[in-house]
């Protein structure tokens, strides 16, 4: 009996050895354009040998850039996870669930990576040739933007959008609260996309929120409000590239509209000898990942950059609400507010800066309210 328990114990312990030993598969090996990578090759902090970052690299970009990325995107949501400070606002999501994304564009603007960090699945990373992708999300359109050039004194109708904007000074680290338009019926009718979001004003314009991915019979979107970040008017964040882009990592996920999501945007946030332009949004989705394939409302909390874009002169930062579009005049209605607003944690009191003619706005303390019609 002794001598049969001792050879069921070599057994357990030859297949445990050949087991972890399977796992140790360089990243060299394993990464091409659709290829499932064992976590620990990535020294993730779970360490479970069941945890599997799945990566497709349609870009077909190097092992190393590949690895590279997975390591910087870990250590960025491992660094956010650290500072996340408890709060009203925070508990008021759904407990214990929470989705990071990261989104990052190379020096060379070519290629879009996406890591999603899910406490519902295993992570992923997919990385995408901005120069040669096709469309995915029809509904999503790039904006002329004309009314962030106009004089900011002038009332004037904004030709091919209407909004309005307001200006607070210039600092390193905007926050604010966004409180999203909840009628789908309306904001499905606009014509035109609706943006509600903050960003930065100079010799660089940056803008940095929420857009609404409408369904109708003109656009195939998913009714949610989705992370948007501009940067100038040809960097492939202001393209209908770089948009759609966006839609072939993000698929269906995005904020619940009526929900409130946390806004954080600096002009010059420096990590890894890297200066970024870096925006940070924080709600309620209304998936547990990207595909939506869980389909339960979790936290998510979105980060994107692009390297070298970190800037340390702007004239002022700008919260605006519009609806806007390069190929129809736009119409509609949005209604929404930003809250909370404050520039290196000091509230500021926004000023009144442009609009359209039958748009309005209210500004009460730190806060304001867009009616844009």
């Amino acid at each position: 009996m002794e001598e049969l328990k001792k050879f069921i114990t070599v057994i357990i312990i030859g297949m445990l050895f050949l087991e972890t030993s399977s796992l140790k598969i360089s990243a060299a090996d394993v990464v091409g354009t659709n290829s499932t990578v064992t976590a620990n090759t990535y020294t993730q902090d779970n360490n479970s040998l069941a945890s599997f970052v799945k990566v497709t690299n349609t870009a077909n970009v190097s092992n190393q850039n590949v690895n590279k990325f997975i390591s910087q995107a870990q250590s960025v949501i491992k660094e956010n996870r650290k500072t996340s400070q408890p709060s009203e606002f925070s508990q008021m999501l759904v407990a214990n669930k929470e989705i990071y994304d990261y989104f990052y564009i190379d020096e060379d603007n070519k290629d879009l990576y996406f890591y999603e960090d899910s406490s519902n699945s295993n992570p992923i990373a997919k990385i995408v040739d901005l120069n040669t992708r096709s469309s995915i999300d029809t509904s999503v359109k790039s904006s002329s933007n004309s009314m962030y050039t106009q004089n900011l004194a002038s009332l004037a109708p904004i030709s091919g959008g209407m909004g309005a904007r307001a200006t607070v000074p210039s600092g390193n680290l905007l926050e604010a609260r966004i409180h999203t338009d909840g009628n789908i019926k309306q904001l499905n009718l606009n014509k035109g996309t609706s943006y509600t979001y903050v960003g930065f004003t100079g010799s660089t314009e940056a803008d940095a929120g929420l857009q609404y991915s409408s369904l109708n019979g003109q656009s195939n979107g998913y009714q949610v409000w989705k992370p948007y970040l501009k940067l100038g008017s040809s960097d492939p964040w202001s393209t209908n590239t770089m948009l759609n882009g966006y839609d072939a990592v993000q698929f269906q996920n995005g904020y619940i509209p009526g929900e409130e999501v946390q806004v954080s945007f600096w002009k010059n946030y420096v990590h890894d000898n890297v200066s970024t332009t870096r925006l940070k949004l924080q709600g309620l989705a209304k998936c547990a990942n990207s595909t939506c394939s869980n389909a339960s409302p979790t936290k998510l909390a979105v980060i994107m950059e692009k390297n070298g874009t970190g800037t340390s002169n702007i004239a002022a930062y700008k919260i605006l609400a519009t609806i806007a579009d390069t190929d129809i005049k736009a119409s509609g209605q949005v209604n929404s507010s930003v809250t909370n607003i404050t520039v290196d944690g000091a509230p500021k009191t926004p000023t009144q800066a442009a609009k359209s003619t039958n748009s309005s706005m209210s500004i009460s303390s730190n806060s304001i309210t867009f009616n844009i019609k």
